[in-house]
Formats: structure tokens, sequence, C-alpha cells
């Protein structure tokens, strides 16, 4: 009888896993560029991608872009990071690290203050 469980078991288990699904996404689906040097997935579910053409927000159907236009200090973004409060920060190439929050690109000025002082 054990044996006929674990193998119904075995059998059962294996015909209901799932196999991954891995999606390729270039300039043409919407990407600011091919080039990407970090991506992160934020509480919220989306996936923010750095590229060297500004940074890219994926809500799994559609790309929006945020580059110098939007106000990042530069459009080559090295590095993202999510903090405790849910800020989602930039690392540009040239410039202060910056942080997304509401739907806007925000300075953290009590850096900007504390370089300038020191």
């Amino acid at each position: 009888f054990l044996f006929f469980f674990v193998a119904f078991s075995c059998l059962f288990f294996s015909l209901h896993a799932q196999t991954p699904a891995i999606h390729r996404y270039t300039v043409k689906d919407g990407l600011p560029s091919n080039e990407v040097y970090d991506v992160i997935q934020d509480r919220q579910g989306f996936i923010w991608f750095a590229t060297e053409n500004g940074v890219a927000q994926f809500d799994g159907s559609q790309f929006t872009t945020l580059t110098m236009r939007d106000g990042l200090p530069d459009n080559t973004v090295y590095k993202l990071y999510e903090d405790a409060v849910g800020r989602i920060w930039f690392l540009p190439l040239h410039g202060l690290p910056v942080y997304y929050k509401d739907f806007h690109i925000h300075f953290y000025y009590c850096l900007i203050i504390f370089l300038l002082i020191f």
C-alpha cells in the first residue's frame, strides 16, 4: 500500500510542476536600451531596468521610461535599490543618487546639504 501511495504522489506532483517562463525584452518591446546594468522587482510587482538610456519601469505589459527630461541627473543609470519605505533609488553615471516616489524623481536634499557643508 505504501508503494502505491508514494508512486501516486510522485506522479500527481510531477504533473503539476510548473516551468518558469523566460521572456527576452528588447528595444522593440519598449526597453530604452538593449544594454541593461541592473534589474529589480519592487514590492508592488513592477520590474525596473537600469540602462544607458534611462530607467524603465515594466508593469507586465508595457514599459514606462524615465530620462533626464523627467529629472534624472544622467540617462545612464547603473544601480537600482528599493529602500524600506518603498522609494526606488537610482545611481547615475554622473550626478548624485535620486529616488522615485509618487510618480516623480526626487533629490535627497539632506545628502546635498551635507556634501555642500563638508
